[in-house]
């Protein structure tokens, strides 16, 4: 977690419609500040005729369910961050965690002008209008909560206003966006390296913020005591799995460009008593921010003096910068 201001104990995630920007703008936007400053993380309703998700996780299962030589050959490229990452090559807390995570996943890289900026699968390549509609309706959310987030900060009218994020993050030469599909397998009990309880460890995100689809089987927690580094100390809240729902937190450079007033909250996800034996499927929208500036965002309510200050001077660096950390290359 990037150091920040806020050091409140966190209690419960609340639940946000955004369809009720239509009729509550102001309302609304308080509303996604006040999750983003105090949680970091927050519920947004699925309107009932997005279904693209539900095709998508299908999509998702047939894919990790291919032979490995397969995958093998989509293999993760960590300078693009696209392509398939194995069971234990990413250890996403190499601090507290002596192994890698225990799942699987694949990275779509965000498409330009509708195209693949990567060779994909079969399988994905060949459902493109799927993904395309699906990062659609990503985009269309994010630019939504930026630009509550914009109106709730009061960000004058010559400095962007209600679009000063979202204009920035369509205007993005570099977004670096990634849809990430992930499988965590079940527990066998026959695999000593099974025996651990995490299946990702403790971090937070690394670049603006996350949409994430959960199915079923939960697992995921957010921690409590933000500031508290002691594993035995540390408190945890289950993130249950709302079917009409998906989750946003807010990520590192997010924090940064806030000077700390947004939080990038640490979380993790587990192997529940009554869910080991089964997989857990998700799929996450990263949205990077790749070429924007951290730059201290215009509003009155940003503190002036960060807690500290950024190590890069855009998103994309310091996400290239993460994830050297997490897949254990030199940055």
């Amino acid at each position: 977690m990037v150091p920040g201001l806020n050091e409140d104990i966190i209690t419960e995630i609340p639940v946000i419609d955004l369809n009720d920007m239509n009729s509550d703008l102001e309302g609304t936007a308080s509303k996604v500040l006040s999750a983003a400053k105090d949680v970091g993380f927050f519920f947004i309703r699925i309107p009932p005729e997005q279904k693209e998700h539900l095709a998508m996780f299908e999509k998702s299962q047939e894919f990790f369910s291919m032979p490995m030589d397969h995958k093998l050959k989509y293999l993760l490229k960590v300078e693009e961050n696209v392509g398939y990452s194995a069971m234990r090559q990413e250890k996403v807390d190499p601090k507290h965690s002596t192994k890698g995570d225990f799942k699987e996943s694949f990275n779509i890289g965000r498409l330009i002008n509708e195209d693949p900026i990567q060779d994909l699968p079969p399988l994905f390549a060949n459902n493109l209008d799927l993904i395309r509609k699906f990062q659609n309706i990503c985009n269309t959310t994010v630019c939504n909560i930026m630009e509550c987030l914009a109106i709730a900060l009061k960000i004058p009218e010559d400095q962007g206003g209600r679009t000063y994020f979202s204009k920035r993050y369509l205007d993005d030469e570099a977004p670096g966006d990634i849809l990430r599909v992930l499988h965590y397998p079940p527990r066998t009990g026959n695999d000593d390296d099974q025996k651990e309880e995490i299946r990702i460890g403790r971090h937070s995100d690394y670049g603006l913020l996350t949409l994430l689809w959960q199915r079923q089987v939960g697992g995921l927690q957010i921690q409590g005591n933000q500031e508290m580094d002691d594993p035995k100390k540390m408190t945890w809240i289950d993130v249950p799995v709302k079917d009409d729902c998906i989750i946003v937190n807010l990520a590192d450079c997010l924090q940064y460009w806030t000077n700390g007033l947004i939080r990038s909250t640490t979380h993790r996800v587990v192997f529940h008593p009554d869910t080991l034996h089964k997989s857990r499927y998700s799929m996450a929208y990263f949205v990077q921010g790749g070429a924007i500036p951290l730059d201290p965002v215009p509003s009155d309510q940003i503190p002036c003096t960060p807690p500290t200050s950024p190590p890069f001077s855009t998103s994309g660096d310091y996400v290239k910068y993460r994830l050297a950390l997490t897949y254990g290359h030199s940055y």
